[in-house]
């Protein structure tokens, strides 16, 4: 329960600095400020969101394994039933939970649609792109 609670508190943090906090600060930029960077703005957030969130997620997978670990279940199948659990819960929680505290704080569906989106497709992109650059 408690790292359910820590995933949720991240997940917010995450959405909180990478989407509302930078891009006030992209707005106190003299060159950015324009009109016809809003687009440009936006997608620097979204890149950093993604990024943020692709880290978390291998967090949290980590941190899943050294719980169940620690669990010290007597079967294999229960081990990989738990691990399976709590991985994607967690993930769950830090990849869509910002995305839903969007919903409620934007109050605009067209773009959290467009977020969600986005986010959905840079976020698969860049895990493909770091499984295709590992060793």
């Amino acid at each position: 329960m408690g790292l359910l609670l820590l995933a949720m508190v991240i997940a917010w943090i995450i959405w909180f600095l990478c989407m509302k906090q930078l891009s006030a600060l992209m707005l106190e930029v003299d060159g950015l400020n324009d009109k016809v960077y809003k687009l440009p703005r936006l997608w620097i957030n979204v890149i950093v969101y993604s990024i943020a969130v692709i880290y978390f997620n291998g967090y949290f997978k980590t941190a899943a394994g050294k719980i169940v670990t620690a669990e010290n279940l007597k079967y294999k199948k229960d081990h990989e039933e738990s691990l399976i659990t709590k991985s994607y819960t967690l993930g769950f929680f830090n990849s869509y939970l910002g995305m839903a505290w969007a919903a409620f704080i934007d109050k605009k569906l067209q773009n959290v649609c467009g977020l969600v989106i986005s986010v959905l497709m840079l976020k698969q992109i860049i895990m493909n792109l770091i499984d295709l650059l590992k060793p």
